[in-house]
């Protein structure tokens, strides 16, 4: 198996099993712990507070040190701390062991990236995103679906087993590709070695290009479309909950927005840049209308009797 197709199966099967850990975290949330919509908000915010807070830090502790020791560390730190959620006998326990265990995946991406970088040919890197992206598509389709199946039929226990083991098995996948390979040293970039950029002034770009009212524009609706997406992220195990919906229709509502993403994005690709704004409202448009089309689909067939 060559280097690039080992690691991207590795990240394969660590990102896949994240994704059974996030359908099993907010089933344990709104199922076994009865969260009420505002807990399930701050759920939300444990979730992404430490990437948001942590990331600078957490990348220039990683430039200095082993981003192999790094990434095995991180890893395992996850599956303990993602058992641990099983051992929570309250909210405010579970919370505790769901930040530690948000805490401990900050490094896994920067990590990830700095291994590629290390291990990767130049001529192979977009070959090697290329793969990442596809298999990484396909877990956010499968992995959801069967991490909240596995949920409804045996229970969260055997749910986050699974994802430990996948866990597992990327780290023994990692290990083999670390003792196999030359020792990793990550170089960082002086500014000599820096590219230089110029500007040439018989050519200045567009005001259109550079325009306030378009970059301002953008942000205020990628803002919308984040909050929007968050809102019902957040709440939707409430509402199945509520509704009396068994919890394996979560994983099937999160699948469809994947499939939703994964369809779009090829059209996204293919649309012009003038088109920026209709391009992200089709982009929305098709996410939305997969996720309704599944919850109408399968509505009958998982309510709960």
């Amino acid at each position: 198996m060559k280097t690039y197709t080992a690691l991207a199966f590795a990240a394969f099967l660590s990102g896949f099993g994240a994704w059974i850990d996030f359908l099993a975290i907010l089933t344990l949330a709104s199922y076994e712990f009865s969260a009420t919509p505002p807990q399930m908000a701050w759920i939300g915010t444990l979730m992404l507070l430490p990437s948001i807070m942590l990331s600078p830090k957490v990348g220039r502790w990683i430039d200095r040190g082993n981003p192999q020791v790094i990434l095995l560390m991180s890893l395992t730190l996850r599956v303990l701390m993602t058992l641990c959620l099983l051992l929570a006998s309250s909210y405010f326990e579970f919370c505790l062991f769901l930040i530690l265990r948000f805490i401990a995946v900050v490094p896994s991406q920067p990590c990830g990236n700095a291994l590629v970088a290390a291990l990767v040919p130049t001529e192979l890197t977009e070959k090697y995103f290329a793969l990442l992206s596809s298999i990484n598509g396909a877990s956010k389709i499968l992995a959801p679906v069967l991490g909240a199946l596995v949920a409804s039929v045996f229970g969260e226990s055997l749910s986050i087993g699974l994802s430990s083991g996948l866990t597992v098995c990327s780290m023994a996948l990692y290990l083999v590709l670390f003792t196999t390979a030359n020792r990793i040293t990550v170089k960082s970039t002086s500014k000599k070695d820096a590219p230089e950029f110029s500007y040439d002034s018989s050519s200045p770009p567009s005001d259109e290009a550079y325009s306030s009212t378009f970059f301002v524009s953008l942000l205020a609706l990628l803002v919308i479309e984040t909050l929007m997406i968050f809102m019902v992220n957040n709440q939707l195990p409430v509402l199945l909950r509520d509704a009396a919906y068994d919890k394996a229709l979560l994983g099937v509502l999160v699948a469809s927005a994947g499939l939703g993403s994964l369809l779009g994005g090829p059209l996204l690709m293919r649309m012009k840049a003038t088109n920026a704004f209709a391009d992200i409202a089709n982009l929305s448009f098709i996410r939305k209308v997969t996720w309704l089309s599944a919850l109408c689909v399968v509505r009958r067939c998982f309510l709960v009797a």
